[in-house]
């Protein structure tokens, strides 16, 4: 039978689940301070554990050595905004991805990308979104193919039109999150919900309709591979709230975004971050480089009768 007098007492972690903790500790750095350097002694350092050691649990939990790691994002980074922001120099774009140089930048794209930055830019094109294909070529690198969406901006601002129930550009005020990362298809995102809920309702962290369900997006699918894809999954939360096992807190910036809010089905939210982006191009805007899209849910979509999820959407900008 179980000791009552034990039940408080904090549960001790194995090695296992300390690796692990200090694994998730080192991405969420990462992903939050691309521009800045991010050496093996500094993220050891921050996770207090030796470089060996560090270096071997990261290559384990990841599948890439620290440095192809980093140097994927910043490039799936640089990639991301050379498509939704072309008026940006890549000079910009460099530094804000932790490039040293322009020359760098530019060298280190074309290996990865097999084609220049400008002809990347030129490529995708400025009237269609583009999408983004990645094969293996015979020798063994990466080439890419380009094939155009079907849908227009034209047609994804009608689609806009006839599904938001508004959208406007605005200051939102800063909010805070408690989140659990979630890398791989955006679609399943739903099992690290549920952790994240049998996590934070026994502590208390759970006051819906107060609570807000909200998903952070870093990376993009459009650049990067399903499975390599990161988001968080997370809820508001109070000042008092804090962080263990894994889950990690996340500030959202105050600042200016495009916000739009639809009532649609689950399918339907690709469009929905389509059409946000067709309306920035539209009316010339400008999204901050180096920030993140995020939505938030206002109701439980899959109580709704016809499986309706109204959300709001937010772009930040410049």
């Amino acid at each position: 039978s179980v000791n009552p007098f034990l039940m408080n007492e904090p549960k001790m972690l194995t090695q296992k689940q300390i690796d692990h903790q200090k694994v998730q500790t080192a991405l969420s750095y990462i992903e939050s301070n691309l521009s800045k350097e991010l050496s093996l002694a500094i993220l050891s350092e921050i996770v207090h554990t030796s470089p060996f050691h560090f270096h071997r649990l990261f290559r384990m939990a990841t599948g890439e050595t620290l440095n192809d790691y980093i140097v994927r994002l910043r490039l799936e980074g640089a990639a991301t905004m050379i498509k939704y922001s072309p008026q940006l120099p890549f000079s910009q774009v460099a530094y804000t991805m932790g490039f040293n140089s322009q020359a760098n930048f530019s060298r280190v794209f074309q290996k990865w990308y097999g084609v220049s930055p400008s002809t990347f830019r030129k490529e995708m094109g400025s009237k269609y979104f583009s999408k983004i294909c990645k094969t293996p070529s015979k020798n063994g690198k990466i080439k890419l193919t380009f094939s155009q969406y079907f849908r227009s901006i034209e047609k994804l601002i009608n689609w806009m039109n006839m599904n938001a129930v508004s959208i406007e550009v605005k200051n939102v005020t800063s909010s805070r999150l408690l989140y659990l990362r979630h890398e791989g298809d955006y679609g399943d995102i739903g099992d690290s919900y549920q952790k994240l809920m049998n996590w934070a309702g026994p502590k208390g962290y759970l006051n819906f309709p107060k609570t807000k369900m909200t998903s952070v997006y870093l990376t993009s699918p459009q650049i990067t591979e399903n499975e390599k894809l990161i988001s968080y999954a997370g809820i508001t939360a109070g000042s008092d709230a804090t962080a263990d096992e894994g889950f990690e807190l996340l500030t959202i910036p105050e600042g200016k975004c495009l916000v739009a809010n639809f009532e649609i089905p689950k399918e339907e939210f690709e469009n929905a971050w389509d059409s946000m982006l067709a309306y920035i191009q539209q009316h010339d805007l400008t999204i901050l480089p180096n920030s993140f899209f995020y939505e938030t849910y206002l109701n439980d979509g899959t109580q709704h009768p016809q499986k309706l999820f109204q959300v709001e959407m937010f772009i930040p900008l410049n």
